[in-house]
């Protein structure tokens, strides 16, 4: 079932946004990472009670980072985040 909508309004929440159209000429490259091709490498970090997948970092260039981290079950831990 299709459904069409005014052009600047969000269905759900009524709220109003301006439609831009696609711009070829500013084409922005799209990062994709899997798991696997994380695991074994220095953005997989391991300690004696937690495992961090590092998926996005600083150096991707997008402003923030993604973390995947396990830790084990009952542990205590003290995090410094900077």
């Amino acid at each position: 079932m299709t459904r069409n909508y005014p052009e600047n309004r969000f269905p759900l929440f009524g709220l109003r946004f301006k439609l831009r159209q696609p711009q070829p000429d500013r084409m922005t490259p799209m990062l994709v990472r899997t798991l696997t091709s994380i695991l074994g490498t220095p953005a997989h970090v391991r300690g004696d009670a937690f495992e961090s997948r590092r998926i996005l970092l600083a150096g991707d260039g997008l402003g923030y980072s993604l973390h995947d981290t396990l830790c084990k079950a009952g542990s205590v831990q003290h995090l410094h985040y900077k």
